[in-house]
């Protein structure tokens, strides 16, 4: 057989390189297999991402790691001197520092623009695998020029020690008639300057006539969530290609429109960790003027959200601050300043574990299945049962916060900042199963704002939907 008359050509070293590229060549081959895989990957985690922002996202993908920026002052509520008492007796020995930007047990989050995914900078050698956790904040406002102010003021205070980079905040806004409206494009402006990532959602519509209450503010309370069940669903597509985790958020924190501090909402973070809490509330409160032997009028503190508070023994709180449930270790524990263990909370503001509400449990605010059984409860009382019957089961309120729902009530508190010393963050709660019934009030008719039916015990795991 003659050589092949082109390699007849070439010496014998040329023979051995090409036979040697011969050999090789299914290894080439599976180089541009993987290489391609690699680059479709890519692409498709960037249409994933292509609209992260959304057009209602007022602070798009360029957010930077740090803001250079002079440090946020307390609102005038939350700097007198009896509160800057309190607050110094709370951040003793650092309490908070763990929850802090600056702190060095976590890296943090930095952000490419290129890309759009997240890669983790290290501070300390020994932190490789830490991260700072993400915060939701949402909330739903209406007609509230008054506590906005500090508010306002205060969410910053709380971002800017949490790193403004680590937090989202969505805000539902309708209907309003004073104020509000153009107060909120102000504290857009400056989550914008603070490069917050953040959704302001503004609407003119209002309850519509002919509605039930319930129906309605579980509709208000998803639309102030439905940023993060975006980022949820476009979560679980990104992991599926690229194992992409940048959307992913430790903690949800839906606030009502209530008066507050900074370091009231790192305390209800900080326990919520501390006892790995699934829902975690302060106390809200309400006062009352009564009328001592001169005829002066003293205002008396007492317990507000009794519709839907709810102790471990599924009971309804009651008023009296002092005699608060029905069960007595919780009293006992409510009256030393340590967490205690409820059925069902939501008292103005609350923590949540978010995975109830990402896939495959997907839970959404919602009333009552009609044509059941299930009782007609607030949205909050039926959010909580469904977070037991999913398995979330830790719910707790933290007694040392207490929160009010405008600025007279909030100056009263000045009277019960009597620091109820060091609250030992050791102390945690020991959870145990919950109660086999609940109390409940329902509210049945449309156009009513009040419960208006007959109150009932009546079962809270079972899946009404089902039925």
């Amino acid at each position: 057989m003659q050589d092949h008359p082109y390699i007849s050509l070439v010496d014998t070293h040329s023979k051995g390189i090409i036979a040697m590229a011969f050999r090789k060549k299914h290894i080439i081959i599976r180089i541009i297999i993987i290489s391609l895989t690699i680059v479709t990957i890519y692409i498709a985690g960037n249409l994933l991402g292509e609209r992260d922002g959304e057009e209602q996202d007022t602070v798009k993908n360029s957010r930077k790691l740090t803001v250079d920026v002079k440090p946020i002052q307390p609102a005038e509520l939350c700097s007198t001197d009896a509160r800057i008492d309190f607050d110094k007796n709370r951040e003793v020995y650092g309490r908070y520092l763990p929850l802090s930007a600056s702190s060095p047990d976590y890296v943090v989050y930095e952000y490419s623009i290129r890309n759009q995914v997240y890669y983790y900078r290290k501070k300390e050698k020994n932190n490789k695998h830490k991260k700072h956790p993400r915060y939701f904040f949402a909330a739903n406002l209406h007609n509230n020029e008054e506590i906005l102010p500090q508010f306002m003021q205060e969410l910053l205070r709380v971002f800017e020690f949490l790193g403004f980079e680590n937090v989202y905040m969505s805000i539902y806004e309708n209907g309003s008639t004073d104020k509000t409206k153009e107060m909120l494009e102000s504290f857009s402006a400056r989550l914008e300057e603070y490069k917050v990532q953040h959704r302001l959602n503004m609407e003119n519509s209002k309850r519509p006539e002919n509605s039930h209450r319930i129906e309605y503010l579980a509709n208000v309370r998803n639309k102030a969530l439905e940023p993060y069940y975006e980022f949820s669903e476009r979560k679980r597509q990104r992991r599926m290609f690229s194992g992409d985790r940048s959307m992913e958020f430790d903690k949800i924190i839906f606030i009502n429109d209530i008066m507050f501090c900074r370091n009231d909402i790192l305390e209800l973070i900080l326990q919520s960790n501390n006892n790995q809490a699934d829902i975690t509330c302060p106390m809200d409160l309400d006062y009352y003027d009564e009328t001592d032997s001169s005829g002066n009028k003293i205002p008396i503190k007492t317990f507000r959200d009794t519709w839907v508070a709810r102790d471990i023994k599924g009971d309804a709180f009651r008023k009296n601050i002092k005699d608060l449930t029905t069960d007595s270790e919780s009293n006992k524990r409510a009256e030393k300043g340590l967490p205690f263990q409820v059925q069902c909370c939501w008292n103005g503001v609350v923590v949540l574990n978010p995975k109830p509400f990402d896939n495959p449990f997907d839970l959404r605010f919602r009333r009552s299945v009609l044509n059941t059984t299930e009782c007609a409860a607030s949205e909050c009382s039926l959010f909580c049962n469904d977070y037991w019957r999913l398995g979330f089961d830790r719910v707790m309120v933290v007694p040392t916060v207490q929160v009010p729902y405008n600025t007279r009530e909030f100056k009263y508190l000045e009277r019960d900042y009597v620091n109820k010393l060091h609250v030992d963050i050791d102390k945690k709660i020991e959870f145990v199963e919950g109660p086999k019934q609940v109390l409940c009030h329902p509210l049945v008719k449309n156009n009513t704002q009040n419960p208006d039916g007959p109150i009932k015990w009546g079962e809270y795991l079972v899946d009404y939907s089902n039925l």
